[in-house]
């Protein structure tokens, strides 16, 4: 999965991220990837009485390999295909809440 880390977890490794439903993302290892969009492994899926969270683990290993995972500067901080609208082409919405939103 792929996703844009907004902000720091509880934890000290922790990094958080929001799907475009609201629901969170809450990525082991991801700290220091913070404003940054990575790809991450699913570990679980919880349901709380709030709604979906969603763990993960994310694997900078594969920074390594390459493949970095990370937007390049000046890439915009979204995930999946470019959608065409009427002929004109947009970028996707991202993967957190939009201010005011809940």
């Amino acid at each position: 999965m792929r996703v844009f880390i907004l902000r720091e977890g509880k934890e000290y490794s922790q990094g958080v991220a929001y799907l475009d439903d609201g629901t969170m993302v809450v990525v082991d290892g991801a700290r220091k990837m913070i404003n940054k969009t990575i790809d991450i492994n699913v570990t679980s899926v919880h349901q709380t009485t709030a709604g979906k969270m969603i763990f993960g683990r994310y694997d900078d290993r594969a920074d390594q390999s390459g493949r970095s995972g990370v937007s390049a500067p000046g890439e915009a901080a979204v995930a999946g295909p470019r959608v065409v609208e009427g002929g004109a082409e947009r970028p996707p919405r991202p993967y957190y809440p939009e201010p005011g939103r809940s």
